[in-house]
């Protein structure tokens, strides 16, 4: 019955006037400064994992090296959609060779030479060389910064194209983020710079940041469906009327309640912790950085546990065995919810990865929120006052 009634409102209605659209083209694009470490590994080393980690069709065999190679000799992969492979050979003083396969043939010594500056800080403490590695084709490009004794490589992907969105009287100033060249992948990033005060948001979780997979975005009060540009040279908005702008969880907004049942079959609320000092800490079993922070966590938990601090974590396609081990290894006690890739708190939250942190004060006010905090320094600036007044 529901589905015949909506279409025969839809049939005596009459069509509502299609909206215009709002093209926003873009400047070049920039490297974001922020990478991924790895480590260049001897040719033997290399050659297994490409043996085992890489599709038959993906995978690239080392042909020739050139006259000169030694034993010291370094290989790392990039990932374009196609991998391209690179080597560094480490040099007295400094004096590092670095080679790319850039027509993918195994070869290293039938390749264009490679531009190589010396990297600035804060790279520049172990001599380094940073270099643009370009696909053939010019659309995507990769920064590798490599210390001259070929000891960590440094792999900057993601980038950034800015222009200016003209909405009535309005200019907002945006920023489309991307990976490799690509920037409508779901998980690609669009920043609007909202309050006009010139510069673009510097983390998630604002209302003013977007994710490509949300496809909605909200300028005064307006519903716009938006659609980026694969290689992000545009934006364009369609004014979409009817929608509601998400709650706000920046810092300073009051969080936002939902409800939970835990990996335990319990169920829960956010109000459960009114009162207290809790963290939302989005996780995962997989996640190297997480795992790491772990200890660090766990004595920061005891320390302040006494005073009202709790965690409800959100552990990321994670098994329920893989986060009771952790749980175990820690002595902690925690709630737990897992999420899996609809991931209903990380969403409401605004959480583009993890480790992600969301900290909420005893009057349920967001008071911090990012991938990078210093929790010891957060709480007891939180507790401070109620010390004083014991």
């Amino acid at each position: 019955m529901r589905l015949v009634w909506i279409c025969l409102s839809l049939a005596l209605v009459p069509p509502a006037p299609a909206s215009e659209s709002i093209k926003a083209t873009t400047g070049e694009p920039a490297f974001v400064e922020n990478f991924t470490p790895t480590r260049p590994m001897p040719r033997k080393t290399f050659e297994e994992q490409q043996r085992w980690g890489a599709d038959d069709d993906r995978r690239i065999a080392i042909r020739k090296l050139p006259n000169g190679t030694t034993d010291a000799a370094r290989f790392g992969v990039l990932q374009f959609d196609q991998p391209l492979i690179y080597m560094i050979e480490p040099g007295v003083d400094g004096a590092s060779k670095i080679f790319v396969d850039r027509n993918r043939d195994g070869d290293f010594t039938n390749d264009p030479p490679v531009a190589m500056r010396l990297a600035e800080a804060p790279f520049d403490k172990k001599k380094s060389w940073l270099i643009v590695v370009p696909e053939p084709d010019g659309k995507a490009s990769i920064k590798l910064i490599l210390p001259s004794d070929a000891s960590m490589a440094y792999v900057f992907e993601t980038q950034t194209r800015q222009g200016l969105l003209e909405i009535g009287e309005r200019t907002i100033k945006f920023a489309l983020f991307g990976r490799r060249g690509v920037y409508n992948e779901p998980y690609n990033g669009v920043y609007l710079d909202t309050d006009g005060d010139g510069e673009i948001p510097e983390f998630e979780g604002r209302e003013d940041v977007y994710e490509v997979s949300e496809r909605y975005l909200y300028v005064d009060d307006r519903r716009y469906g938006f659609e980026v540009a694969r290689d992000g040279s545009s934006m364009t908005l369609t004014e979409a009327p009817g929608g509601k702008a998400p709650p706000s969880v920046s810092k300073g907004s009051p969080a936002v309640r939902f409800s939970f049942v835990d990996m335990e079959g319990s169920p829960g609320t956010l109000g459960d912790y009114e009162g207290n000092v809790v963290l939302l800490y989005f996780w995962g079993t997989w996640c190297g950085p997480c795992i790491e922070y772990m200890p660090t966590l766990a004595q920061t938990y005891r320390e302040f546990q006494p005073q009202g601090f709790r965690v409800l974590a959100i552990a990321k396609q994670s098994l329920p065995d893989d986060v009771r081990a952790i749980m175990t290894e820690h002595d902690l006690d925690w709630r737990h919810v897992l999420e899996d890739d609809t991931t209903p708190i990380a969403k409401l939250y605004r959480t583009r990865g993890v480790p992600d942190y969301v900290l909420i004060d005893a009057a349920g006010t967001i008071v911090h929120r990012g991938r990078a905090m210093d929790l010891t320094r957060e709480l007891t600036a939180l507790y401070a006052p109620q010390s004083a007044t014991e």
